[in-house]
Formats: C-alpha cells, structure tokens, sequence
C-alpha cells in the first residue's frame, strides 16, 4: 500500500532472494499478494513499483503449515 495515503497499489513487483531464478509475483487490485511453495526458512523480498522507493526485507520467516501475512507500505519516489 502507498506509505501516504494507504490506497492498494496494483501491480507491485514482488521478488523472493536474490537469485535470477528467484520466484516472484505481483500484486492485485487490492494489493494482496501470494507467493506458493515457499520453502520453510528465513527469506528476503523485495518489493518494486514505478515512481516509488524499492523497498527490501531481510529475514522473513516462514513457518510449516502457517500463511504468513504482512503489510507493506512503499513510498513515493522523487525522482
């Protein structure tokens, strides 16, 4: 979601690791997102979107049997 206004972004990049084989998806009209077969463990993701700040996180643990949910919040970019 935007950092401002709390609107849903559409179509944000969402990458797993660093690797260029690394899984990834984008988001909905809502702004909700699902990555499948997560290998159990402690992740980095890396969120995009045009005009606005990449944003990563370093360390997200995902659990067996558990969906994981977080909220993002990207800001805009100046340049």
């Amino acid at each position: 979601m935007d950092l401002d206004s709390k609107a849903p972004l559409i179509g944000v990049s969402i990458v797993l690791g660093d690797r260029p084989s690394s899984r990834g998806t984008i988001s909905n009209e809502e702004g909700y997102f699902l990555l499948e077969k997560v290998p159990v463990g402690r992740h980095k993701l890396h969120f995009s979107y045009v005009g606005y700040e990449l944003k990563s996180i370093s360390g997200f643990l995902v659990s067996s049997g558990k969906e994981s949910i977080i909220t993002i919040e990207l800001e805009e970019s100046i340049l």
